[in-house]
């Protein structure tokens, strides 16, 4: 393993398990200021990784939205860009890692070269076992992997249920961070079948205590955790 690939699961593993909260723009009502609001107060409640996702957003505007939130997580959580489809330079986000959504990952060796400077660490999206499994290959410092349970997010998705997350556990090494309609009921099934961590959406932002929502989730897959260890 390289040196930049072991900096790259070091810092996963160090903060495991992860409790991942991925921005939505919309559901801030399309305010800059709110969405960094809450990615805040959701870092304060436990949140230790933070995925800006911001689909709609061009070069300039997904700049502006990255460094407002930087600025809101202040060290205090890995911070990741999904950087879709742009381009990206190597000091360009003021963030730890880039994450690729499945149907980018042939750019890969392109994330991998821009690691050796500013950008550590690096993930994927997968909605198969088959696919997360190529984790192993490619150095990736986790997979996130879904969709899990029924999504308000991707209501037309496929919910797989917790065997998606058992059979990729089966195959890989790398850390699984589960999504898809995850919430404090379930997040604790989801580490027990094999995951590393959780990310969440509307579970912590449609909520009005944000802090406390995020609370609820880590105490819940900490717990997990402890008693899978």
């Amino acid at each position: 393993m390289s040196e930049t690939d072991q900096a790259n699961h070091h810092a996963i593993a160090d903060r495991l398990p992860i409790l991942c909260m991925v921005t939505d723009l919309d559901i801030a009502g399309g305010s800059i200021t709110k969405l960094a609001d809450t990615v805040h107060d959701a870092v304060s409640g436990g949140v230790n990784m933070v995925q800006i996702r911001i689909a709609d957003a061009n070069e300039h505007r997904f700049r502006e939205i990255t460094d407002t939130i930087a600025v809101a997580v202040n060290g205090r959580a890995l911070l990741v860009a999904n950087i879709g489809r742009r381009t990206i330079n190597e000091d360009e986000l003021p963030v730890d890692g880039l994450h690729l959504p499945e149907s980018e990952k042939p750019r890969i060796p392109e994330i991998r070269n821009l690691g050796s400077n500013r950008y550590a660490m690096f993930g994927y999206s997968a909605h198969t076992p088959e696919s997360a499994a190529e984790s192993n290959q490619y150095g990736a410092a986790y997979v996130i992997l879904g969709t899990v349970f029924a999504s308000a997010t991707h209501p037309d998705g496929t919910a797989q249920g917790l065997p998606l997350v058992r059979s990729a556990a089966n195959r890989m090494q790398t850390p699984i961070i589960a999504i898809g309609g995850i919430n404090p009921s379930n997040a604790a099934s989801v580490i027990h079948a094999g995951a590393s961590g959780v990310a969440v959406i509307r579970s912590i932002a449609n909520s009005s205590h944000t802090q406390q929502a995020a609370s609820d989730i880590r105490d819940q897959i900490q717990i997990a955790w402890n008693e899978a260890s």
